[in-house]
């Protein structure tokens, strides 16, 4: 039976939040836990013309995975993607091993002079997540997150009460800059969190 709104958010997240088109090279990181969103994104990258693999890391050592595999490296040395997921889960101690792979990838980029690929993010990610969370309309969001941008990015303070009465105060610090996750990452180098 056809999983309607599983589809939906795959193709939104290949079509409208990452726009993959015919041109492009699709790397998806992906796990054992996550596959078959994993293999979807592939799949749905693939009906755009791009040429798209996936690797899974479990393939590549076991998990936690503290550093970044040496053959992950080399796959993206090799393949050159122009567009990358991360649709993996979440293990404890892998943030640092996840960090990392964003400065290889920036080292590698610039040793072989290509431009940064687009990436998204969507660690411990999940099928609920993906017909929940992906189906939403990412125009909209992305209008919304600058918006709420525009009125929060000088603010020092920023307080907020509810109709039955929580109230929440937060101060921010000036000196810090504001990344938002906007949800459409159409140019090289654009990143975030889907």
């Amino acid at each position: 039976m056809p999983d309607d709104k599983f589809n939906l958010g795959i193709k939104n997240a290949v079509g409208v939040c990452m726009n993959i088109q015919g041109d492009d090279r699709v790397l998806v990181i992906t796990d054992e836990l996550t596959e078959k969103i994993g293999n979807a994104l592939r799949n749905e990258s693939g009906t755009t013309g791009a040429a798209a693999q996936s690797v899974n890391l479990e393939d590549l050592g076991s998990r936690p995975m503290l550093e970044v595999p040496d053959e992950l490296l080399d796959i993206l040395k090799d393949f050159r993607p122009t567009v990358t997921f991360y649709a993996a889960a979440s293990l404890e101690g892998e943030v640092r091993m996840r960090m990392a792979l964003t400065g290889k990838i920036q080292q590698i980029y610039t040793a072989l002079d290509l431009p940064l690929p687009r990436h998204a993010h969507m660690v411990s990610i999940t099928p609920q997540l993906i017909r929940e969370g992906m189906t939403a309309d990412y125009h909209e969001i992305n209008k919304l997150t600058y918006n709420v941008l525009d009125l929060v990015e000088k603010a020092k303070e920023i307080q907020v009460t509810s109709r039955k009465g929580t109230a929440i105060s937060a101060q921010f610090n000036s000196d810090y800059r504001w990344v938002p996750c906007h949800g459409l990452y159409h140019h090289p180098g654009d990143w975030g969190n889907l």
